[in-house]
């Protein structure tokens, strides 16, 4: 049966599920999506649930039901193996479009027939039917019935879970539970939610574990990166209740507020070869930003004079213990290279818990000397490093400040509790820049191959933090290009700009919208945050 959790069936399964939602978006349903049950004819098969009825021809049903199964599946292999299969995904639309119809022609003479009546293959074959059909609205009409069924153990919660956000997602709506993915370019991807508030609470309340874990199991058993697709604009009129209500779901739905204010971007200018000038001093008029593609209006623009908290974190796990005296080094180089004001702290992550190894302070003598005096292994928990710097800064709470994480690592993810999706949307919705210092590293494991794969994802994840921050992801092939990095992050930070807008869609509905900064000037490029959560 297609499982609501994606760790219980393969990967390459889940490709298949993802080309097929692909084609359904692309090009819509084909057929027209005929109803299925009157409303007599529903409450007659709930009410076989409790009272079943005999069943006609039921070896003929089972073996109709696992023939249409076994000709699915093949279609399936099929489709994975062959280059054009545009022909094969059409004749597995029509082959579960006739098994639906005939299914529903099966309840409506027979009622619900149970699992152990049906037997184990025949049953999951028809629950596959329903799961797999490209019909939403024909599914939505068995939804009602497999409720009443999961209250007689007939069908597992979770999976009602699972079908629910497969209709919302075929639907054009968001999902209610989390466990709608996509596989695409080698990233996993999560749909958006409905609301992220009850998530959870609505996911335990049909056995599934809190999103989080889902996320962070999928990333480690398949050595991959969970991402969460940005929150599209809301329909105001789509009944997004529906479903919550027939789940027997509490919903804490937010009212859309419509509000003014201003929105800050902090953006880096760089010359030519990456080089930055502190010197030069633009205008409003040298930059242009939108939001969502539509130009807005810059209102507030000055050159940043904030000075600046440099949280620097430290990767001390086994994997990066042959440069830990170059790494010394470079907590010196980047203490005197600090501007008037300017702070740092040392930290790294160890047991569970993030360890200040430096306290936040302007003094850069012997700072050197205090961190290197560490002579512990930390563990490889990049995601819990970073999210527990995050919750450090918010708690600190310095105004009139900026603040910059630059995390030297190797990449290799191995203890986080938190799944790095949850932690790149964290960032997204922080106006701090990100600089992880990409080691390189002898990591290696027992096939070559997953450890190219791994080293791969790692580069992948940095690189993706410190764009969606503005900040910059080095990734140094040699130990002593270590040394060179703090002068280019403490330069490029002495050249931020702080432009601020008022945006012209004024519906905070906390989806997301995409920001681009781009220069007037060619010989100069900017890098920026690439977008910030519409919150009222």
């Amino acid at each position: 049966m297609f499982s609501s959790t994606y760790v219980n069936f393969p990967l390459s399964k889940f490709r298949f599920f993802a080309l097929i939602f692909i084609c359904v978006s692309l090009f819509g349903t084909i057929y027209g999506q005929t109803k299925c049950f009157s409303d007599e004819d529903s409450k007659r098969i709930i009410e076989s649930i409790k009272k079943p009825q005999k069943v006609n021809d039921l070896k003929s049903i089972q073996s109709e039901l696992t023939k249409l199964d076994s000709a699915r599946k093949t279609l399936e292999n099929n489709i994975l193996s062959e280059k054009n299969n545009a022909e094969l995904i059409e004749k597995r639309r029509s082959l579960l479009k006739d098994g639906i119809l005939r299914l529903c022609t099966i309840y409506k003479e027979n009622g619900w027939i149970s699992k152990e009546s049906l037997g184990q293959n025949a049953f999951s074959a028809e629950m596959d039917l329903i799961f797999n059909v490209e019909l939403p609205n024909t599914q939505r009409e068995f939804l009602p019935i497999l409720i009443a069924a999961s209250e007689k153990g007939e069908v597992k919660k979770a999976d009602i879970a699972t079908l629910v956000d497969s209709i919302r997602i075929k639907s054009g709506l968001p999902q209610l539970f989390g466990t709608y993915l996509a596989f695409n370019d080698g990233i996993v991807y999560l749909y958006p939610l409905d609301n992220e508030k009850m998530v959870d609470e609505w996911r335990k309340s049909y056995e599934l574990p809190t999103l989080n874990s889902f996320m962070r199991e999928i990333e480690t058993k398949y050595q991959t990166l969970v991402i969460r697709r940005n929150s599209p604009k809301r329909n105001p009129a789509v009944n997004r209740q529906a479903d919550t209500k027939v789940l027997g779901l509490e919903n804490d739905d937010d009212t859309i507020k419509i509000s003014t204010k201003l929105v800050n971007v902090k953006v880096r200018v760089m010359g030519k070869e990456n080089s930055f000038s502190q010197a030069l001093n633009f205008g409003a008029k040298d930059f242009v930003l939108t939001e969502d593609d539509k130009e807005q209006e810059i209102s507030f623009f000055e050159k940043n004079k904030e000075p600046f908290d440099y949280y620097l974190i430290l990767d001390l796990s086994g994997s990066t213990a042959r440069i830990r005296e170059t790494i010394w080094k470079t907590v010196g180089i980047l203490a005197k290279l600090l501007r008037p004001n300017d702070r740092i702290t040392v930290l790294t992550h160890i047991d569970n818990n993030l360890r200040t190894l430096l306290e936040l302070t302007p003094d850069q003598n012997n700072i050197t000397e205090t961190v290197s005096k560490f002579r512990g292994l930390g563990s490889s928990s990049i995601w819990d490093a970073l999210d527990g710097t995050l919750d450090l800064i918010e708690k600190q709470n310095f105004k009139d400040r900026g603040s910059a994480i630059i995390f030297i690592t190797d990449g290799i993810e191995t203890d986080s509790k938190l799944a790095f999706g949850n932690l790149l949307t964290r960032i997204k919705d922080n106006e701090i820049m990100f600089f992880p210092i990409q080691l390189p590293t002898d990591y290696l494991i027992e096939d070559p191959t997953a450890s190219q794969k791994r080293l791969n994802v790692a580069t992948r994840a940095l690189k993706l933090i410190a764009d969606e921050s503005g900040g910059e992801h080095f990734n140094i092939k040699k130990d002593e290009e270590l040394l060179t990095i703090p002068e280019r992050i403490i330069n490029g930070l002495g050249a931020v700009y702080n432009l601020g807008f008022e945006p012209a869609n004024t519906d905070f509905d906390g989806s997301w919208r995409q920001i681009k900064v781009k220069m007037n000037q060619t010989d100069f490029r900017v890098r920026a945050k690439t977008g910030y959560y519409a919150k009222p």
